[in-house]
């Protein structure tokens, strides 16, 4: 091996030892790191994708009859649910969406529903919303129903 430059070395430990630093920090992990195969295999392991997305949980929710409460299963505990019809064809009187959040203290949320013209009037209360470990449910304050056979999207987010 040729020796052409003088190495500090405390300053190449240090400054090697702040890049494993930084690689263990992104990468979730406090296994030490020989360099180069470790450093080169770690930051290899490192999920790409620019991480900072929103954490949620989402699908489909399909009632298969007229209900007054949606309810959909989650991977945690949640603080907000939407759900949202993408049509009601010809269904009046039926829940278009809703929002239910207890984030700020008590139950609080909206919903619309298709009238018997099947424009939407939106109303902002909920009688319910409620966030178990893996359960989010929303009952609009209405006799109104999320409607049998109608897809409702639905999304929960926050915890």
């Amino acid at each position: 091996m040729a020796v052409d430059k003088l190495v500090d070395s405390t300053q190449l430990d240090a400054d090697l030892t702040s890049v494993a630093n930084a690689i263990r920090t992104k990468g979730g992990t406090s296994a030490s790191l020989a360099f180069p195969a470790d450093f080169i295999t770690a930051i290899a392991a490192i999920p790409s994708g620019g991480g900072g997305g929103l954490d949620c949980d989402y699908g489909t929710y399909t009632p298969s009859s007229d209900v007054l409460e949606a309810s959909v299963t989650t991977t945690k505990a949640r603080k907000w649910l939407l759900l949202w019809a993408a049509s009601l064809p010809g269904t009046a009187d039926r829940i278009a969406w809703a929002v239910g959040t207890t984030q700020y203290g008590g139950q609080k949320g909206a919903y619309a529903y298709a009238n018997s013209s099947l424009a939407y009037t939106a109303v902002n209360s909920v009688t319910s919303c409620s966030f178990s470990s893996t359960t989010a449910k929303v009952k609009p304050h209405t006799s109104r129903k999320f409607a049998s056979g109608t897809t409702y999207n639905w999304i929960a987010w926050g915890g």
